[in-house]
């Protein structure tokens, strides 16, 4: 009661300063974007704001906008089921309600959105009504990061990209994770949005930068010719390709681009050339196709994962992806404004191979893992 009384004496101004600085951690599901997805991206031990609005009334007068700050919605049943898929609609007219009620609208930084790996039947049976719960979610709020957990069928579905996955089989059944985000001054409600699930999710907000994390690619490097496989991934655009290549304006303003997949196969890395090639104002790529040094396990040491993969294959074909990404973006022009490219892998030898690829072809090497084009390439 001591402590308690203690805050209360404090001026309003000192406590509101406090709990904005609280309010500044991104959850986890943005923060640890980069590790390996999984249903942790979802949870975290540390809730101070939480934790604080349940002290009194007076503190939760103050925390109670933040606490609104980053929503997370989770649909995590069947969706084949039509009584259990109606009521998550139904939920979400009620979170729309409370957001308007207390005007919370401008308050939503962020929106996460989870889709369990069961609900892929449903998904299968109601992509469209999987994209009215997300563009619905998306009626009252205009977040600037919206980020989807689910698989790549998933994905596929909001992004209406035909994902091939003949070989779910081989990679095994991974969690995707896609963060989109806008420009802080676009992300006001101004009039509410009209639901069209006919729109991709691409295409419904300025998008300026996008991260894709597609987790591992270890267990494909235990079946026959592996080599072969074709992962399940929306950098595959089946169904577009005739359109993608005709239009580079597919992605018209995205800049930023972050691409995590562990051990990729070196056609997944031309893929993600092709991607970029439709994305004219790009100006940064990040890849990052090894474990980050902070994760919080390390994947070459899970025996569920590695199977019966030779360890050797996955450094010589995640090298090999990376010469074949760097060939592909000084070859084919990549992107005319793509001007820098960062690879937080730290294996020497990835380094070699992007430096023997683009030193003396218009990049050079500016630190360690960052590589910059010429300014001249540009006036050229």
């Amino acid at each position: 009661m001591a402590a308690v009384s203690g805050i209360k004496s404090l001026p309003v101004e000192i406590v509101e300063q406090v709990v904005s600085l609280l309010a500044e951690e991104e959850p986890a599901s943005i923060r640890e974007i980069r590790h390996e997805p999984s249903i942790e991206l979802l949870d975290s031990d540390c809730k101070p704001l939480k934790n604080l609005s349940v002290v009194c009334r007076s503190l939760r007068s103050v925390v109670f906008l933040y606490l609104f700050q980053f929503i997370r919605l989770g649909f995590d049943v069947l969706l084949r089921e039509t009584s259990k898929a109606e009521t998550h609609l139904q939920g979400l007219h009620r979170l729309a309600r409370f957001i308007n009620k207390y005007n919370l609208a401008d308050n939503v930084k962020g929106l996460t959105v989870f889709f369990p790996l069961h609900s892929e039947i449903g998904l299968q049976n109601r992509p469209d009504f999987v994209r009215t719960l997300v563009f619905f979610a998306l009626k009252d709020v205009n977040p600037m990061s919206l980020t989807l957990i689910g698989s790549a069928s998933l994905l596929g579905s909001l992004t209406f990209i035909h994902v091939a996955d003949g070989y779910t089989w081989a990679y095994g059944k991974r969690i995707h994770v896609l963060n989109l985000k806008q420009p802080s001054h676009l992300a006001r409600r101004g009039q509410p949005f009209d639901v069209d699930v006919s729109c991709s999710l691409l295409r419904l907000r300025p998008w300026t930068e996008m991260v894709l994390n597609e987790g591992s690619c270890i267990k494909v490097y235990s079946v026959y010719e592996y080599y072969s496989k074709v992962p399940p991934s929306i950098l595959y655009w089946h169904h577009e390709r005739q359109w993608v290549e005709t239009s580079p304006s597919l992605l018209p303003q995205l800049q930023h681009i972050s691409f995590v997949c562990l051990f990729p196969l070196p056609g997944h890395a031309a893929e993600l050339a092709r991607v970029l090639r439709c994305c004219p104002a790009l100006i940064s790529l990040s890849t990052q196709f090894t474990p980050a040094a902070d994760a919080r396990h390390d994947v070459l040491e899970d025996a569920s994962q590695v199977g019966k993969a030779n360890i050797s294959d996955l450094w010589i074909e995640t090298a090999q992806a990376y010469r074949k990404l760097a060939t592909e973006i000084w070859f084919k022009g990549g992107n005319s404004r793509l001007r820098r490219w960062t690879t937080p892998d730290v294996k020497v030898a990835f380094d070699a191979i992007l430096a023997d690829v683009l030193i003396g072809r218009g990049w050079e090497r500016k630190e360690p893992r960052v590589w910059e084009r010429s300014c001249q390439e540009f006036e050229d």
